[in-house]
């Protein structure tokens, strides 16, 4: 698979086992002379059955490691928000390891659309670096990967899987808008002028403000 020049050499600075909330080899890194850092989940030899998960960050993105800490940064929602499911999903159901960027820049820094390195290059990157990182933990590298995210993170992974043809085999983008979604609007116009036929009109009077 090619690389994209934009990104400097890889390198990892944490290399660890963790046991919450899931056994698991930890590896954070990034990309040399690029705002690019990543974290990589990896599951028990027992547990990997070929395929990896890219969770990508709403809003404009910007961490690399909320996975690692368990659950969305806001305490008081910690329980509704944790992210611990996701463990689960990838490791019991999927058979998977999971990846994790900051989706090309560090928190703060610009809206996470600035560019096609935040919409998608980076975390292509990523996941082309974790597939050689994953054959050398598994002795082979993944068959199938696929990249889900929500929000904004929503509108990148359109973006990834529109864009990129060598890295995920699919993508789930939920509750998705903005400006790079737009040719879905004409499929959802369709689908509530079929629905709602000669009462749309009446429903929009009833719902104005």
């Amino acid at each position: 698979m090619a690389d994209d020049a934009a990104f400097g050499a890889p390198y990892i600075d944490v290399d660890e086992w963790r046991t919450s909330p899931r056994r698991h080899r930890y590896l954070h890194g990034g990309f040399e002379d690029t705002h690019t850092r990543f974290s990589l989940y990896f599951p028990p030899l027992e547990d990997y059955r070929g395929r990896f998960v890219q969770f990508l960050e709403g809003g404009a993105g910007g961490h690399e490691n909320l996975l690692a800490s368990g659950a969305i940064e806001v305490p008081e929602l910690a329980d509704m928000l944790s992210m611990d499911w996701l463990f689960a999903l990838a490791f019991d159901e999927l058979g998977s390891y999971l990846v994790e960027s900051n989706q090309g820049h560090f928190p703060g820094e610009g809206v996470g659309f600035n560019d096609d390195i935040q919409m998608y290059r980076a975390s292509a990157q990523v996941a082309r670096y974790a597939k050689d990182v994953a054959a050398g933990v598994y002795g082979e590298a993944p068959h199938h990967g696929y990249v889900w995210g929500q929000s904004g993170g929503g509108v990148r992974c359109f973006a990834c899987i529109e864009n990129v043809s060598d890295v995920w085999d699919g993508g789930v983008p939920e509750v998705a808008t903005g400006l790079a979604t737009i040719p879905i609007w004409s499929a959802q116009a369709l689908a509530t002028e079929l629905l709602l036929g000669d009462n749309l009109r009446e429903g929009a009077d009833a719902l104005a403000p």
